[in-house]
């Protein structure tokens, strides 16, 4: 507030709750560092310290995910610079919140490719066996199973192809066509043999076609003819293709919008995590104490810079009252003449933190009521003295 306006309307001194992690042997050192800037409430609280090692591993796990977030994108240069008020403000529940945020936008996109390159597999994988197959063959002659005989469609090296029709003398060849050392091949097989045939192909080495859930879901049928279906195939494949790279840019843009609160949070975590490692490094749990305490946010940079100064290692969090949540203390910083009145509002009542400080109107009322009283009071004396002197 403006020293002018302090005169008419003024409120308690802006505090900040901070939570400091020291060495048990610096205890008594760093509380007197604390009330020398102003502190309030000062308490060493018995917390356990793997709340703190939980904080650690939490913001380890967060630098991960920012980690991933970030491998998204490539090439982009960013100047981030951390001021020591993003240091004493941003916390580390908001960071988790925007984190997780972007997290689960980023993860829900990377499924969706996943799944849309998983099915352009799919599809490159059906479309390189069926151009080797004639055009008037319908999709039933590639794979079916009958009560008699069931058919198979396979892909893989001649060698392996000539080593399953010896091992099965049984299986009949409908087609074959050998390119490079290649072939595909669809097999006639005794339907009693087939479990044993597709077997012996996949252990071969064969690739196998199959009548798979995502046939029906781009329209193939079973009657379909083989260059029907390579049509729709390689217009599926397209949507495919362009689907992936409109989900890559979806991903860019996404990270490239946050990209610099992202660095930022990541050089803040860094900071935050190399303190606690310090400390938890240095010393045993056991010999680790928690100070608490509100100190005034002006004098937040003359606390810290004390206890560095001191070279105690310590960490330390920092954030600002939630109304409705805390109560912190009531500090009255009033102006000169004005604070001599700070006893008769402690006397009547010390106004909440997040309340008016009354002093400034107490003040000048007093002030006029003292100086109404004063009147009345040199009056009456002047009539005594009249009835005493005169009658």
């Amino acid at each position: 507030m403006k020293p002018v306006l302090k005169y008419i309307l003024n409120k308690p001194v802006d505090l900040t709750h901070v939570t400091i992690l020291v060495p048990k042997s610096n205890i008594e050192e760093v509380i007197d560092v604390i009330r020398s800037v102003g502190a309030l409430h000062i308490e060493v609280v018995g917390k356990e310290i793997s709340e703190y090692r939980s904080k650690y591993e939490k913001m380890i796990n967060l630098f991960d995910k920012i980690n991933t977030i970030l491998s998204n994108v490539h090439g982009v240069i960013v100047d981030v610079e951390i001021t020591r008020y993003d240091l004493e403000t941003i916390d580390l529940d908001f960071i988790e919140n925007d984190v997780n945020k972007i997290y689960r936008e980023i993860e829900a996109l990377v499924n969706e490719k996943n799944l849309a390159q998983d099915n352009l597999r799919k599809l490159l994988f059906i479309r390189d066996i069926l151009i080797h197959i004639p055009g008037d063959f319908t999709l039933k002659n590639l794979f079916y199973k009958g009560k008699l005989y069931s058919a198979l469609t396979i892909s893989g090296r001649v060698e392996s192809f000539e080593q399953l029709t010896n091992r099965h003398r049984d299986v009949k060849t409908l087609y074959s066509k050998i390119y490079e050392q290649s072939i595909v091949a669809i097999l006639i097989i005794p339907s009693t043999m087939y479990d044993e045939v597709l077997n012996t192909a996949r252990v071969l080495g064969f690739n196998v076609l199959t009548f798979i859930d995502l046939y029906e879901k781009i329209g193939l049928k079973h009657d379909m003819m083989v260059q029907d279906a390579l049509k729709i195939i390689n217009e599926e494949i397209e949507k495919f293709k362009n689907r992936v790279i409109e989900i890559d840019g979806m991903i860019i843009d996404r990270v490239k919008s946050s990209v610099i609160d992202l660095c930022k949070y990541q050089l803040l975590i860094e900071n935050r995590v190399e303190h606690l490692k310090t400390i938890f490094s240095a010393l045993n749990s056991k010999y680790i104490s928690v100070i608490t305490g509100y100190v005034p946010t002006v004098k937040l940079s003359d606390l810290i810079n004390s206890i560095k100064s001191r070279n105690i290692a310590f960490y330390i969090e920092t954030r600002k009252p939630v109304k409705g949540v805390d109560e912190p203390p009531t500090l009255l910083d009033n102006p000169p003449v004005v604070n001599y009145y700070e006893p008769i509002i402690k006397f009547i009542g010390v106004p909440r933190y997040w309340e008016w400080d009354p002093t400034p109107l107490i003040a000048y009322s007093f002030a006029l009521f003292f100086g109404l009283m004063l009147g009345d009071m040199g009056f009456a004396l002047a009539i005594i003295l009249s009835v005493v002197f005169i009658l």
